[in-house]
């Protein structure tokens, strides 16, 4: 199968998508088995709040450390050893898991290691991606990069419950290991991967403080890092506390892999047809505000729903919506960041949106025993609402030379 792109035509960008699909693939079985178990073992909203901040908190910060340690040591070599780590952290979770002696903390705490590991290696994968075509092949790469990476994070959620379901979380946990154990074999054998390590370090690095300057001297960065802030703390944190609407329609982990699954759904649906809205900054502006509209009613219908069928069709929607957000903010730094900054720029804004998913996480699981799903969901919805209506109602930019770019060159992501 070649795309419209022809990018599987370059063995450097299969072996890469193959490394990408596989951490998202085994990152989704983790995420469905250790919830599930969190939330069996306290029936706390909370602390599967707080499970998701653990992991996210590390997560937020490897892009910008693992973004800066790759100006100077080679970045497949680093994924390999960040793999390894993750697969190590996991298979002693199945360890533990199947003898009975995982408790909450070790959970915790290998989950941490575990999220530290995916942080840093996603902007290393992100950041190879450019390097493996020839610069006239590398638009649209972004658009079928993301869609595989959907349909693996929705296949693993559902192989995670059939398989904690079926044999338990142990077996799931292992189910993750060697996932990740199978991604560094794939680096480390395909060494023809180096060729884009090099070409990655023949960039000059522009001095950090220097560098963030530059970025966000453009309103429009500063626009989407604070858009992304209120996205990721008010809607994100949903998927991560799905355990708890499960329980509405029973304790089964089926249940639960279904719910993240049709999130993922939502997802690849909108990974494969995002690229369809306009990509002047105006245009960008109004796709990111109309979002947040939609959303705001999403949330307020989900707290209202009591059935399974429509709570999978707003999970969807949301997992759509969470989907675009991703693909217009980083557009957004992508066009207006001055080009020798790019890629901080979006490690800064991929941290900013982990960040905010990790403290909406645990606040919203915190404010769920206190105060109830429903009121919450409702209460996240009227916050949304207010903020897209005070965007919708600012004037649009006037059109700029780079508007007139359709999709942006991603060689410097």
């Amino acid at each position: 199968m070649v795309t419209r792109h022809g990018h599987l035509r370059f063995p450097h960008f299969r072996r890469l998508l193959l490394v990408g699909a596989l951490a998202r693939f085994g990152l989704a079985v983790q995420a469905v088995a250790a919830t599930y178990l969190v939330f069996t073992m306290t029936q706390s909203a909370a602390d599967v709040g707080l499970l998701a901040a653990v992991a996210l908190f590390p997560a937020a910060f490897g892009p910008p450390v693992t973004g800066t340690l790759m100006e100077r040591f080679c970045p497949r070599k680093m994924a390999i050893t960040l793999a390894l780590t993750q697969a190590a952290a996991t298979l002693v979770m199945a360890a533990l898991a199947a003898e009975g002696k995982l408790s909450l903390g070790l959970i915790y705490l290998l989950i941490f290691i575990g999220g530290a590991c995916f942080g840093g290696l996603r902007p290393l994968i992100l950041a190879l991606f450019p390097y493996t075509v020839p610069p006239e092949s590398r638009g649209g790469m972004d658009k079928y990069r993301d869609s595989i990476n959907n349909f693996t994070a929705m296949i693993g959620a559902l192989a995670s419950a059939v398989v904690v379901n079926d044999v338990g979380e142990a077996w799931a946990f292992a189910l993750a290991g060697l996932t990740y154990f199978a991604l560094a074999a794939v680096l480390i054998l395909a060494r023809s991967l180096q060729e884009a390590c090099d070409a990655l370090a023949a960039t000059p690095a522009e001095p950090l403080r220097e560098g963030l300057a530059k970025g966000l001297a453009a309103p429009i960065v500063r626009l989407a890092l604070l858009t992304a802030s209120i996205f990721f703390l008010f809607v994100a944190p949903i998927e991560n506390l799905i355990p708890r609407l499960a329980t509405a329609h029973g304790e089964s982990a089926m249940y639960v892999g279904a719910m993240v699954a049709a999130f993922a759904f939502g997802a690849l649906a909108a990974s494969l047809f995002g690229d369809f809205f306009t990509r002047t900054e105006a245009g960008l502006r109004r796709e990111l505000e109309w979002i947040l509209v939609a959303v705001a009613f999403v949330l307020v219908a989900l707290s209202l729903s009591m059935s399974l069928a429509i709570d999978m069709a707003l999970l969807a929607l949301l997992g759509a919506a969470t989907e675009l957000t991703l693909l217009v903010m980083p557009n957004l730094v992508i066009i207006y960041s001055p080009n020798e900054v790019k890629g901080r720029m979006l490690g800064i804004i991929l941290m900013t949106a982990a960040l905010m998913v990790g403290v909406g996480t645990y606040l919203f699981g915190y404010l769920i025993d206190s105060l109830g799903l429903e009121a919450v969901l409702i209460g996240s919805g009227v916050v949304l609402l207010v903020y897209a209506l005070a965007l919708l109602s600012r004037p649009l930019p006037l059109p700029t030379g780079s508007d007139q770019l359709r999709k942006p060159q991603q060689g410097s992501a």
